[in-house]
């Protein structure tokens, strides 16, 4: 009886929900981050699941300085920059990922590549994933500085893509197609927003400071293209490219980018900095009535609204610099809402809470200084917390993503995915304790059985004993 009841208390705590929080993740190249008069050790990324009051490290981290972090649906972590190991293994392509459930850095491909003749020292700066085949099936995209010759011969430059299914790198079309060499720079990859397909599921977009800057991939048919007004202009590129997810599914699909740069097209129309893309005329055109002065370092979008983080000018009166502002999503009549003077050093990177991120509120985002001060606003009431938070070297990127150590079945909603676990398991569960409580009250009455069995014998053999006497 005792052990029964033991198996029920085990299964009890077995069938506990697996942790899940949503995590912010700040990285570059520093040995500690320091909060609240408290220090963390954490070599080159750290991560906070309580809106930063503490930090914590996410292994041993990496050997060199980490410029980006992507998580993708099924709570993969990957990180990209110019290092060569990560939780002491080697990746040979400075890429490295923490999966779900993971107690340590592995590399994205165990198998080497080799560096062309003239490649520079590999640098990767953006990472995006695509889990939409599923959970084992992941293509991960990245962008950089690089030169590699695969293993089916071709060379990969500034950008390609291991495919989790195959095993393989993927040169995406190789210089011959997209016309990004090894010594440019490619700083953002898009493909992915919020952790779920945003833009039509067959477009990549890349930006840096390459040739016209900005381009797309048809994964689909395998064609680049280019925008009709990104101009080849020496020293500009795109640094941020974030989808409006309210318009992606109807006529007017759009999506922004943010960067340094002048753009004109064919037909005349101009824009700078801070631009809108239609995706329907493939034409870049400005967000604001007034022109932006100055350099937009994040561009991150949610509902019917664009969060902005740079270097620039006030947009009211051109005067002041500010480093970041919200704008409101009214189609050619957008406005600035507000601008910051509550952060008085550049905004490198913001991440705004979208309508499908679980365990965050929309309106809600993240942003780091160039200094590494983390800040979170909240558009809803229109505050900042600002945590305090400063790290011993240098911040480079700053995200967040969805943890869950539960198997994810359909990583387009993970969120569905995790409930449709959480119904099975707690079905099988009751099923189970069902099954165990059946078989206890058998026992006792079997027990009970046995027990007035005995009795009655014993009561007969005493009978018969008197009847002899």
């Amino acid at each position: 009886m005792k052990t029964l009841l033991l198996i029920i208390v085990s299964l009890c705590t077995l069938s506990g929900i697996a942790a899940q929080e949503r995590r912010w993740f700040l990285a570059g190249s520093f040995s500690a981050i320091s909060n609240n008069n408290s220090t963390t050790n954490a070599n080159n990324i750290a991560y906070t699941n309580n809106m930063g009051q503490s930090w914590f490290p996410l292994g041993s981290g990496t050997n060199g300085i980490i410029n980006t972090v992507f998580v993708d649906t099924c709570s993969n972590v990957y990180i990209g920059g110019a290092f060569t190991s990560a939780g002491g293994i080697s990746t040979n392509v400075p890429v490295a990922v923490w999966a779900s459930r993971a107690t340590n850095w592995s590399p994205v491909s165990k198998a080497p590549l080799a560096l062309t003749s003239t490649s520079k020292s590999p640098v990767i700066y953006s990472i995006t994933a695509d889990c939409d085949a599923g959970c084992g099936s992941c293509k991960i995209y990245v962008g950089g500085m690089f030169g590699y010759t695969l293993s089916d011969g071709k060379i990969a430059t500034g950008v390609m893509m291991f495919d989790n299914a195959t095993s393989k790198w993927d040169a995406l079309g190789g210089e011959r197609n997209h016309r990004i060499t090894e010594q440019d720079h490619v700083h953002v990859v898009s493909k992915k927003e919020h952790g779920v397909t945003e833009g039509p599921v067959n477009f990549l977009f890349v930006g840096g400071d390459f040739d016209r800057y900005l381009r797309y991939l048809n994964t689909s048919t395998g064609i680049w293209n280019e925008i009709d007004n990104s101009v080849d202009d020496p020293g500009y590129s795109v640094h941020s490219i974030s989808y409006n997810d309210a318009t992606l599914k109807g006529t007017r699909r759009q999506l922004y980018v943010g960067g340094h740069f002048n753009s004109r097209s064919s037909t005349g129309v101009t824009c700078s900095n801070l631009c809108v893309l239609d995706m329907h005329k493939w034409l870049l055109s400005p967000v604001l009535s007034s022109p932006v002065v100055g350099e937009i370092d994040s561009v991150s979008h949610s509902g019917t609204d664009l969060f902005v983080g740079g270097d620039f000018a006030d947009i009211a009166n051109q005067t002041l610099l500010t480093t970041f502002m919200t704008i409101s999503d009214a189609g050619s009549n957008s406005q600035v809402l507000r601008t910051s003077t509550n952060i008085t050093d550049q905004i490198i990177f913001t991440y705004a809470c979208g309508p499908k991120d679980k365990n965050c509120t929309q309106g809600v985002v993240g942003m780091v200084s160039q200094a590494g001060k983390v800040s979170f606003f909240n558009k809803n009431t229109g505050t900042f917390s600002d945590l305090n938070t400063i790290t011993n070297g240098v911040v480079k990127t700053f995200t967040s993503g969805f943890y869950s150590e539960q198997v994810i079945i359909n990583p387009t909603h993970p969120t569905e995915s995790n409930d449709t676990v959480k119904k099975v398991v707690g079905i099988i569960f009751i099923v189970i304790v069902l099954l165990i409580l059946i078989i206890v009250f058998a026992s006792l009455i079997y027990e009970r059985y046995l027990k007035r069995k005995k009795t009655l014998r014993e009561l007969n053999e005493r009978q018969m004993r008197e009847a002899e006497l």
